[in-house]
């Protein structure tokens, strides 16, 4: 059952890819992104998290941008996360600044062979914190969403694929701004390290230019937890 459940998935993965192929006549760029995470979880239901990426554009040719992000979540229930974090990211040209606040909730099935997982939230955009800014300029409001569903091929591979719309709340014309259709596989080397690659394809269905985008990632993720002390005898 489990091998047939792989086979399964792995061509779920294929179809979501390659169901995007006739849009590749509009791409306009190859990026990367490679990126370094931290997680500490000082207590069981919270988790601080940070995070640096590295952005390459220009089919890998030219640096984009670095990223450096610090969240934190906080599971309210067994299967409900709520989940912020704060990012800046850098051209050294120019700058920008993220907030985001979500709520996220799990499901798995087969003996937790497979996960389903959807995420819902706010995101805010500005190249300034300045009040003065806003005021002028109308920084970007977005309701994100993603689905993703990922398999547990063994204790240390796991593969994923998942769906990201994006839709504006700046009261934009074309509320479907951007569309990105990915898949993942993470390997885990211990209870504290793992590696991940990842692939997506990004499209924007209002636009008539050619804008849609391909990226790979690479990344590493270091979980540390608080240690329990030990209790004297």
């Amino acid at each position: 059952m489990k091998k047939r459940l792989l086979l399964h998935w792995i061509l779920a993965i294929f179809v979501l890819i390659s169901t995007n192929s006739t849009a590749f006549s509009k791409l306009e760029d190859t990026q990367s992104r490679t990126e370094v995470n931290i997680q500490y979880s000082p207590i069981k239901k919270l988790e601080i998290s940070g995070m640096y990426r590295l952005d390459l554009e220009e089919n890998l040719s030219q640096f984009k941008k670095n990223n450096f992000e610090l969240g934190l979540s906080y599971d309210v229930l067994k299967s409900l996360e709520i989940s912020t974090y704060y990012r800046f990211s850098t051209s050294y040209k120019n700058d920008a600044h993220r907030f985001y606040l979500g709520l996220s909730t799990k499901k798995s099935l087969f003996n937790k062979i497979l996960k389903f997982k959807l995420s819902s939230g706010i995101q805010f955009d500005s190249d300034y914190l300045d009040a003065e800014y806003w005021r002028l300029n109308d920084p970007s409001f977005r309701w994100v969403s993603k689905v993703s569903a990922t398999y547990n091929i063994n204790k240390k591979w796991d593969i994923s694929a998942y769906i990201k719309p994006y839709f504006s709340l700046n009261g934009h014309k074309n509320f479907l701004q951007k569309v990105r259709y990915g898949a993942e596989i993470n390997y885990s080397i211990d209870k504290r390290n793992s590696l991940s690659l990842g692939y997506f394809y990004e499209q924007k269905p209002h636009s008539k230019k050619v804008s849609d985008i391909q990226t790979f990632s690479l990344g590493y993720k270091l979980d540390l937890k608080a240690q329990k002390k030990k209790t004297k005898k």
